[in-house]
């Protein structure tokens, strides 16, 4: 399913960043992680 994500997205112009390792419920560390992303890589939502 992730990867028809990922095309859809792509089709549509959007760029994707990952972070990998998110879990299910990621913990407040990994989500901080990605909230130092976001600016960097301009995203517009995590």
């Amino acid at each position: 399913m992730y990867d028809q994500v990922v095309v859809i997205l792509r089709e549509a112009g959007k760029t994707i960043v990952e972070n990998p390792g998110v879990m299910t419920n990621p913990t407040l560390e990994k989500l901080n992680e990605g909230v130092k992303i976001a600016p960097r890589e301009r995203g517009g939502w995590l």
